[in-house]
């Protein structure tokens, strides 16, 4: 009976862990951690000694350490290799702080896009906008032709996390019929890094407008922001600049889309 005293049973040992018995019996199966005593019976007992080992496998498989990664570590550790280990998960971790902070930076940038869209209304205003920076097609096969996949992939290559929308950009004297053409295609840059990007739309005054509906019948409502232009005195400069804020993702009918439409002022 003293053999006994001060050990739990694999069920109590699981259930104060906060683990399961399965997951127990694998750890021992492949060798990384073991019950302290096996009765004749083959019932298996853990000591309290035990709670410290586990949480650490626990800690390290949190941070991103395979099993057999664990195993190579806890047979043969170290305060060295220990620090080592240390070194290595603070690099992982904040990587993998920067790409949630990135997704994070997405999902307020979608929200943001997702309000304007519910508020926007049928009204023209000239605002100022900074510089957006991007990433951009280099040619014409990028935008539209053989080497989109190339864009593509440039674009998920990068080191910093890229918004899924493409959004384009038409030089004004092309926008005379429903049937223009754009001069190319970008992925906007998440976050504030202006690192290996473009400049996609540089900064000055642009008369803004929301075009509600399908994306080919956006020409119409160019129109009308060419007409306003006039009225007021406005002289149009030489870009224009379609992004999109409610699109397929958040909409089921094409009625419902959101595109805000930016024209160059001089």
């Amino acid at each position: 009976m003293e053999k006994l005293k001060n050990i739990y049973t694999t069920g109590e040992f699981a259930r104060a862990i906060g683990t399961t018995k399965d997951t127990l019996f694998h750890y021992d199966r492949i060798g990384l951690f073991s019950p302290e005593y096996t009765g004749g019976n083959g019932y298996r007992y853990y000591s309290q000694r035990q709670f410290w080992v586990f949480t650490d496998i626990q800690s390290l498989r949190n941070v991103g350490m395979s099993l057999s990664d664990i195993k190579r570590y806890m047979s043969d550790r170290s305060l060295s290799s220990y620090a080592e280990l240390l070194r290595n998960q603070i690099i992982t971790t904040k990587n993998e702080i920067h790409y949630l902070q990135d997704i994070l930076n997405d999902l307020e940038a979608s929200l943001t896009y997702a309000n304007e869209a519910i508020a926007s209304s049928d009204e023209f205003s000239v605002v100022y906008c900074e510089s957006k920076y991007g990433i951009r097609t280099r040619s014409s096969d990028e935008a539209f032709g053989k080497d989109f996949l190339d864009f593509w992939k440039r674009i998920h290559d990068s080191e910093y996390f890229i918004s899924n929308i493409l959004n384009s950009a038409v030089s004004i004297d092309k926008i005379t019929s429903p049937a223009y053409t754009y001069d190319y295609l970008y992925a906007e840059i998440n976050g504030e890094s202006q690192n290996e990007a473009d400049i996609v739309r540089k900064e000055g005054l642009y008369l803004t407008g929301y075009h509600h509906g399908p994306d080919d019948l956006i020409y119409d409502t160019y129109k009308r922001m060419f007409s306003f232009a006039e009225e007021k005195g406005i002289t149009l400069g030489s870009m224009a600049f379609e992004e999109y804020l409610a699109y397929e993702i958040a909409v089921t009918n094409d009625t419902d889309k959101v595109t805000k439409l930016y024209l160059e002022v001089i």
